[in-house]
């Protein structure tokens, strides 16, 4: 099997080790999936972040979302929390993957893993696995931090998982859906205009007499 989209999960997952280390990562990490590939299944193997214990948190981005996302931003991955079991300190880090890079850098395109009627779905997939493979001990050459940031309670990091809630609008990733202002139903108009047509022809009359 080729396993292109489990290989970025490689790489993640030793980025992560390497800027936000921790000794016990099963009780520690909080991943919140955003977008989720099968990047996520290989967390939850080497951190042991699953869903049954908590730690693994899934949000889809819609294509209107999606569209939203800064430039700097568009290649968004993960979140990962870590509460420390010792000091109590929390911190957690945006993380990204640069599939645009690995694309270019291996010889590769995206139009190409799709393309079903030919070899190239294939080849495409297992030539970027090799090329990606080479970097699992430089996994910064392919993910990068978008924000670093410290949470001040366990409420924070509640929020941040709980359905209903884009933590990416909530760590300033992203801005947040724009406010419409409510518009005033037809009916509303139409009464409002016969009201003061009403009251307009009262006032003629009584100035007339």
């Amino acid at each position: 099997m080729i396993i292109l989209y489990l290989t970025s999960g490689y790489l993640i997952a030793e980025y992560v080790k390497k800027e936000l280390p921790s000794s016990d990562p099963r009780r520690e990490y909080t991943v919140i999936a955003v977008p989720p590939w099968c990047k996520d299944d290989v967390l939850i193997t080497i951190f042991e972040t699953n869903v049954g214990h908590k730690r693994m948190f899934v949000k889809w981005l819609t294509k209107e979302q999606r569209a939203a996302l800064p430039k700097d931003a568009k290649n968004v991955a993960d979140i990962v929390i870590k509460e420390d079991q010792k000091t109590g300190e929390r911190e957690g880090i945006v993380v990204a993957f640069d599939w645009n890079k690995a694309f270019e850098e291996s010889g590769t395109n995206a139009t190409d893993l799709r393309d079903f009627g030919t070899y190239k779905w294939w080849w495409a997939r297992l030539k970027m696995d090799l090329w990606m493979i080479d970097y699992l001990d430089r996994p910064e050459t392919l993910v990068s931090t978008l924000k670093r940031f410290t949470v001040e309670s366990p409420g924070e990091i509640e929020k941040l998982k709980s359905a209903g809630v884009n933590p990416l609008v909530e760590l300033g990733i992203m801005p947040g859906p724009t406010e419409k202002t409510p518009s005033i139903p037809l009916a509303g108009v139409i009464a409002a205009v016969a009201i003061a047509g009403v009251i307009a022809h009262a006032v003629t009359r009584t100035k007339r007499k």
